[in-house]
């Protein structure tokens, strides 16, 4: 692999963690706080809105995909690359992390609170809107930290090069 794939791979990696980050922050400011006052009618507002989109589409394919990518190279850096390996693997592991979040809240909160039947789930929407906020909160937290890494991983490589990606580990 060479190193402008390498860099390229990179800022696509940050700018997919990035759009995760600030779409989730703007969720946990903007529409999440509003569900904790009358959930009910607020998710039949939101059910009613979201009718030919909806914010999937702003996260699929590309923020998944960025922590995937970050993964690859983190397995694909040379060892001799100590520094930039370091940073890949703390950007995995905090990206990781908060993709694993990411699917239980989208699996077992998303689905029912804003995709779900209002009538059968109305018991529990005041829970969930509240689960949902605390775990969107510490989701964005992770996102930070993998974030910073990944933008350490593309300063590093832009600064120092990839003199040593170029051997038979990367083919």
């Amino acid at each position: 692999m060479t190193k402008n794939r390498t860099e390229n791979l990179l800022l696509f990696a940050l700018s997919g963690i990035a759009l995760w980050f600030y779409g989730n922050l703007y969720e946990g400011i903007v529409i999440a706080p509003n569900l904790l006052n009358d959930p009910i009618q607020k998710v039949q507002l939101w059910q009613n809105f979201f009718v030919t989109t909806n914010p999937v589409m702003y996260y699929i394919p590309v923020s998944p995909l960025a922590i995937v990518i970050i993964v690859i190279l983190y397995f694909k850096t040379s060892r001799d690359q100590i520094i930039l390996k370091k940073h890949l693997q703390r950007a995995s592991i905090f990206g990781l992390l908060a993709l694993g979040l990411g699917i239980y809240i989208i699996t077992q909160i998303n689905f029912k609170l804003f995709f779900g039947d209002i009538q059968k789930n109305s018991k529990d929407l005041y829970k969930l809107s509240v689960l949902w906020n605390v775990l969107n909160l510490i989701r964005t937290a992770l996102l930070i930290p993998s974030m910073l890494y990944t933008f350490k991983a593309c300063i590093w490589t832009k600064q120092n090069g990839l003199n040593k990606l170029n051997n038979k580990d990367w083919h």
